[in-house]
């Protein structure tokens, strides 16, 4: 696990002290996370990923998210784009990021920032990062939100399901 410095809160979203990440996981303190759900629109899919086996949590899983925790100090769009371009190589434009909705977390201790994106480019231009992640497919939406709440190899964020089911 990384020892970064990352944006920690208060159980109201307040900001504190950055803490490095294993110090914030291991005594439970909120963070801020902002991930984005990439969507085809004209074929109704949605961009998947496989979560790369080194990774601290949830290693192997499918996920119909791409994101991760903020830096210190850092808004949550700029996180959003941060995380697409790393993960992915999908360098968006912020205003091309579409807010979804800001979910507070007791189980994982964050404040979640969900955000989409309609992609309309290239598949050649994507360009996973293989330390985070293993694979990418394309799913038809439906087939995404019955894995999700099926198949023990897919975690969902709880938010997403509800994101997809608005976008079909």
């Amino acid at each position: 696990m990384s020892n970064e410095l990352i944006f920690v809160v208060d159980e109201n979203n307040n900001p504190l002290e950055p803490l490095p990440r294993k110090e914030a996981i291991a005594k439970r303190f909120y963070c801020r996370v902002s991930s984005v759900t990439v969507i085809n629109p004209e074929n109704k899919t949605v961009l998947c990923q496989r979560r790369s086996e080194t990774k601290d949590e949830r290693p192997g899983f499918w996920i119909t998210e791409f994101g991760g925790k903020s830096d210190p100090g850092e808004d949550s769009l700029v996180t959003a784009k941060r995380e697409l371009e790393e993960e992915i190589g999908i360098n968006a434009r912020t205003e091309d990021l579409k807010f979804f909705i800001l979910d507070k977390s007791e189980e994982r201790r964050q404040f979640g920032y969900f955000y989409y994106l309609n992609y309309r480019g290239d598949d050649t231009s994507l360009k996973p990062d293989p330390v985070e992640v293993s694979e990418v497919k394309w799913f038809p939406i439906a087939e995404a939100i019955k894995l999700l709440e099926t198949d023990p190899k897919w975690y969902s964020y709880g938010k997403d399901i509800p994101l997809l089911r608005s976008l079909i």
